[in-house]
């Protein structure tokens, strides 16, 4: 079993055209507006400095299962509500080249569970909304550049 460690950016995992796939195991979608109301205010308030070039979005374990897919062991949280502000941030993005690509096995495979993940997410989209409406379209754009800034401590099991 081989092991990588290394800082990736959100830029960088979206231009990795990686597929991260959320196993049927993992509790689903669960953050709340305190989580991501505190995470835009943080990633809002970032000042990138010498001292400080980059916001750390902690680790991100995942297992290189085949060769454009990585299954999450931990962090799904966090990079799902990236994804989601990325979203919002950027809805008129006609190519798919500009998000993290994500597959939820839960979605896939039991509606009910599903349906309850949906409900957070679509939750959270709403918080995410309410949060942007007070921002300008300078402010939003800053924004998303920051996030693709971001980087994640990226732990890669090769198999």
């Amino acid at each position: 079993m081989c092991k990588r460690v290394e800082m990736q950016s959100v830029k960088q995992l979206i231009a990795s055209q990686k597929v991260f796939q959320i196993a049927y195991y993992q509790r689903g979608y669960r953050w709340r507006e305190q989580q991501i109301t505190q995470l835009l205010d943080d990633l809002c308030g970032f000042v990138k400095t010498h001292k400080n070039p980059f916001y750390f979005m902690q680790a991100l374990v995942v297992v290189n299962e085949e060769e454009n897919k990585w299954r999450v062991i931990d962090g799904q949280q966090r990079l799902t509500s990236i994804k989601l502000i990325l979203q919002k941030i950027f809805p008129d993005s006609s190519d798919n080249n500009s998000n993290i690509k994500m597959e939820y096995e839960r979605n896939l495979q039991q509606q009910e569970v599903g349906a309850l993940d949906a409900h957070f997410r679509d939750k959270t989209t709403e918080i995410i909304d309410n949060y942007l409406k007070n921002l300008s379209n300078e402010a939003k754009e800053k924004l998303g550049k920051s996030i693709k800034e971001c980087e994640f401590l990226l732990y890669t099991r090769l198999g």
